[in-house]
């Protein structure tokens, strides 16, 4: 059945009813949300009966439906109805089927509203609507053509009477036509819209539609309103937290709108740090106060043991690599399609350049995706015939340009590679030839693990940090690595030489279905991140199992959707599906389960994850405790790669 012509339930009513705010104005009866929520143990029944009577059959609303408008005066001395702000105070009732209404609408809301309208539509912004206008403008300013564009207005006359235009108001519009349009076609086109004729439109939204060269004096209007503001609170005494406050919440808000679109000259922006400076360390018009440390210093971070106010520069860059990165995310809006057409018909938006006649608007979101290709890493995105997880963006060249001239193969990793034979040497240097001739086969095989991790960290080095690491100096390192790994190991067991029996609360999967459970292990002092995964079956017996080590520093919850798509990957590809998977990260399970798609770089990972449990029913991903996750946990702990079918590491066994 269509979800607009189910019946409501109770769970959606109550769902409506905690969702409110519990302390807002009150309704004629005086009772908040707050009294329905505390005591629905209590009214939930009745408030239930009557909100579903209403929605599922038709009762009136007569007894509830009362409305108190509260008029709250916007400035000081208010006389004028428009320096009011109504207020209406509806009965809970009342509201809460509206509540129940609103969500159940929200999810066809992109259904039954057009791509084109972009206000008060969750997702959509306003700004779109503003660069689609900027972009207009900035077209209409290049035409060089003139009866092409102008022909049709000769029979607007014939047309007029089947053009309705009361919907427009003549007092708020005005008209702006090419400067090829001649005066009196201008002017009769005016007279007939009934509209102003300008020379140029100054603003929409907030914003100017015209960008000339002097882009000083387009923004002055931002500088100014930051002097009246601070000038206004040179004469009163604040403390360093009231200081603090303003500047961040009101000051630095203030050119937030204009930085969303538009690249602010350097000019500028150091005026704006200049004003915020000279009100934080109490200068005044007549006398200026010493600044004992540059603004830049007070704009780190607080970590870093500053207060943490914006670099506007910075903070204006960080808007623009918003901007290309919706424009990027979501291709299909209509801003998108606009500046495809202008701009990158037949490229992307992280390859178009500035391109000709480019508007300001432009060059400033390509200024901001010079800090996206700074801060953009490869994520990895595995694919088979059956889960296509769509591609990804690589920028810059191969991950190892200076390595492997050729197709990789594990001899050439593992025993011909040059650089190895020097790790090999240098480790017989170091150990000398005596202890190698008695060292068992598992030592041996160590000491390979350990040559191994020394190339790659040579490799990472150059790759990364563009600085070449001197083999020679990784071999004792890589030594202590070794030492460490087992010096954990030995401390993880008891005195009686095994692992302490921890009685699990994992329980098996129904018969036919696999139970994936992923875990992540942080080694903060040596910034490595380990992931592991098992995969058991209703008899709870193992049928893979498999640890890696992530080659990237990632964020924990980065780490835990790395590790639960990673968990996915290695059931479908060993043939253990359909499965379910569990994780002890609660966040990263209520980020998959949402249907809410994320800008970050983790929304690419968490759209690969639900792709993949939306192509596969049977599939899900659950929470589960961590007492419950306990050996995919000793699986990450051991920071080795593996892959084993039916088995664990003996290490990892008395855990089971």
């Amino acid at each position: 059945m269509c979800i607009s012509y189910a019946k409501f339930t109770s769970d959606e009513i109550k769902r409506a009813v905690f969702d409110m705010s519990p302390s807002k104005a009150p309704s004629l009866d005086g009772f908040l949300t707050l009294f329905y929520q505390k005591y629905w143990s209590t009214v939930g029944d009745k408030v239930t009966s009557a909100c579903l009577g209403v929605l599922n059959n038709g009762v009136g609303l007569d007894e509830v439906n009362e409305t108190l408008i509260i008029l709250i005066p916007k400035v000081k001395r208010a006389k004028r109805l428009s320096e009011f702000s109504p207020i209406s105070l509806c009965n809970v009732i009342y509201n809460v089927v509206l509540k129940s209404l609103a969500t159940r609408l929200r999810a066809m809301l992109n259904d039954v509203i057009s791509e084109t309208q972009n206000a008060f539509i969750p997702g959509r912004l306003i700004s779109v609507n503003a660069i689609v206008c900027f972009e207009c403008m900035q077209s209409l300013k290049r035409r060089k053509k003139k009866e092409e564009n102008v022909h049709w207005l000769s029979n607007w006359t014939c047309q007029r009477p089947l053009i309705g235009w009361s919907g427009i108001l003549s007092q708020k519009s005005a008209l702006c036509v090419s400067k090829r349009v001649t005066r009196l076609r201008a002017e009769n086109l005016a007279g007939i819209l009934g509209v102003r004729l300008v020379a140029c439109h100054e603003c929409y939204l907030g914003l100017p539609s015209f960008v000339g060269k002097n882009k000083n004096e387009l923004f002055a209007s931002i500088c100014n309103r930051v002097w009246n503001r601070v000038k206004r609170w040179q004469n009163k005494f604040f403390s360093s937290g009231g200081k603090k406050v303003l500047l961040k919440v009101v000051v630095q808000s203030i050119p937030t709108y204009s930085m969303s679109l538009f690249k602010l000259r350097k000019t500028l922006i150091s005026d704006l740090h200049r004003l915020s400076a000279r009100f934080w360390w109490g200068s005044k018009d007549e006398r200026r106060k010493i600044h004992w440390v540059c603004w830049r210093q007070r704009c780190r971070s607080k970590d870093d043991g500053e207060l943490g106010f914006h670099d506007l520069s910075n903070f204006n860059q960080a808007f623009m690599v918003k901007q290309v990165w919706r424009i990027h995310y979501n291709p299909y809006t209509l801003a998108a399609k606009v500046l495809s057409h202008c701009y990158f018909a037949d490229s992307s938006v992280l390859m178009a350049g500035y391109g000709s006649s480019s508007s300001y608007m432009w060059r400033s979101f390509v200024w901001g995706r010079e800090l996206l290709e700074k801060g953009s890493r490869y994520l990895q995105k595995l694919a088979s015939s059956d889960v296509q997880l769509g591609e990804a963006w690589l920028a810059g060249g191969p991950l190892v340009p200076i390595l492997f001239n050729r197709l990789e193969s594990t001899m050439h990793a593992l025993w011909s590679y040059p650089a190895l034979k020097v790790v090999r040497n240098g480790f017989v240097k170091i150990k000398g030839l005596t202890i190698l001739d008695n060292m068992n086969f598992l030592d041996f095989m160590l000491s390979c693990i350990n040559q191994v991790l020394a190339t790659d960290i040579k490799g990472n080095a150059f790759v990364h940090n563009l600085t070449d690491v001197n083999i020679m100096d990784i071999i004792p390192w890589a030594e202590d690595f070794l030492n460490d790994l087992m010096r954990v190991d030995n401390m993880a067991k008891n005195e009686h030489g095994g692992y302490e029996l921890i009685t699990p609360s994992w329980r098996p999967p129904d018969a036919g279905i696999y139970k994936v459970n992923t875990n992540v292990a942080i080694d903060d002092k040596g910034n490595r991140t380990r992931t592991g995964v098992i995969i058991r079956d209703y008899r709870g017996l193992v049928m893979a199992s498999c640890a890696h080590t992530l080659t990237m520093t990632y964020s924990p919850l980065m780490s835990e959707v790395l590790a639960i798509l990673q968990g996915l990957h290695f059931a479908f590809e060993s043939g253990l599906w359909p499965c379910i998977l569990e994780s002890d990260s609660q966040v990263a399970i209520s980020l998959i389960n949402s249907n809410i798609a994320h800008m970050a770089d983790i929304g690419l990972i968490v759209g690969d994850i639900q792709n993949i449990v939306i192509g596969s029913p049977s599939c899900k991903v659950c929470f589960i405790s961590r007492k419950a996750n306990k050996v995919a946990c000793g699986l990450a702990k051991l920071g080795l790669s593996i892959e084993s079918m039916e088995e664990v590491p003996p290490s990892v066994a008395p855990i089971m």
